[in-house]
């Protein structure tokens, strides 16, 4: 056991954003209600009901048993851990079916140098200042690319969609359950050029708790397209407006169909509600902020008390009521 927590402590100590980024993955999709579905890979062998099914509560409880990464550089700190956390902890990040996930964030110098050698002279993404990723994270493979002809493309997507991305990959879901959005041009995964135009379909998310990455999150996929795999698939792929009918794909769109025609190479993290405060304070308990009052809301509920009200009194029987309760009170004076 002492062996297992020093090599968690030593892999989050060396690769503690990496490992946050994990975490928070799969605690926003098994937060989610499709998490059936997108929280895939699933430990089932650590958490399964009596039935054999996927125990989501019970894997969703060990998650949150967890310190914040900060906290778990250090083994002795991961001895206050329940075991079923450590076991949780441990398939996340150090099986070697996994290795090959591993990403690392880097500067934005570095992240325009890497999408010029992928596409010589793309121009890199310009993000307003209100829009800035927090963070810029790429991804380790295995294997070098071997497109011939490739093109830099852009994926939005909600945070809980990411830890089955990066474990599976992106993949066709169209005509599945799997499928959310509409395919107003044809089946297939939709990419787009343009970062604006990818960053419009990607939704804020839940994030994990003890996250110091943020508590509130959406992805940007930067992924390289290999244009001569889409050619070779005469069925499918992208496909530029060439005139004014509403079927073509509109520009700057890339309609993909061959889930090996497409690379994650970044991970661009958009941080829509900072960390919370203190998350694991000295007690070990998470400490929420306090709750923020909405005034849309108050607004709403006092407008609808004065229409009760107010449609109360109109009522001829209540006023009939109010006139008798009056002259009582006003004989006992």
């Amino acid at each position: 056991m002492n062996g297992l927590l020093n090599d968690l402590a030593s892999f989050i100590a060396s690769n503690p954003e990496s490992s946050d980024l994990q975490i928070s993955a799969f605690s926003a999709a098994l937060q989610h209600l499709r998490r059936a579905t997108i929280a895939t890979p699933f430990p089932t062998h650590l958490f399964k009901t009596t039935s054999g099914d996927k125990d989501f509560q019970a894997c969703l409880q060990a998650l949150e048993c967890l310190a914040p990464t900060s906290h778990m550089r250090v083994p002795t700190n991961l001895q206050a851990i329940p075991q079923p956390s450590i076991a949780l902890l441990a398939w996340l990040l150090l099986p070697e079916t996994r290795k090959q996930l591993l990403f690392h964030p880097i500067p934005p110098s570095t992240f325009v140098k890497q999408l010029q050698q992928v596409q010589p002279g793309v121009l890199p993404p310009h993000f307003e200042a209100n829009q800035a990723p927090s963070a810029i994270f790429a991804l380790d493979r295995p294997s070098s690319s071997t497109a011939r002809r490739p093109v830099v493309a852009y994926h939005g997507t909600a945070m809980e969609n990411l830890h089955s991305i990066l474990n599976t990959g992106l993949i066709n879901a169209s005509g599945t359950r799997l499928q959310r959005t509409g395919a107003a041009f044809g089946d297939g995964i939709y990419l787009s050029t343009r970062h604006s135009v990818a960053y419009s379909f990607s939704r804020p998310s839940d994030s994990w708790k003890k996250s110091a990455l943020g508590s509130r999150m959406r992805c940007l996929l930067v992924c390289e397209v290999d244009m001569d795999k889409i050619d070779e698939d005469s069925s499918a792929g992208p496909r530029r407006t060439q005139s004014d009918s509403s079927s073509d794909l509109p520009d700057a769109y890339l309609l993909v169909s061959r889930t090996d025609a497409i690379r994650v190479m970044h991970v661009l993290l958009f941080c829509d509600a900072p960390p919370l405060a203190d998350p694991q304070g000295v007690d070990g308990r998470v400490h929420r902020p306090a709750s923020r009052i909405n005034w849309c809301s108050v607004l709403v509920f006092l407008y609808a008390l004065g229409m009760l009200v107010s449609g109360v009194l109109a009522n001829k029987t209540v006023q009939v009521q109010l006139k008798v309760l009056l002259r009582r009170l006003q004989h006992k004076s």
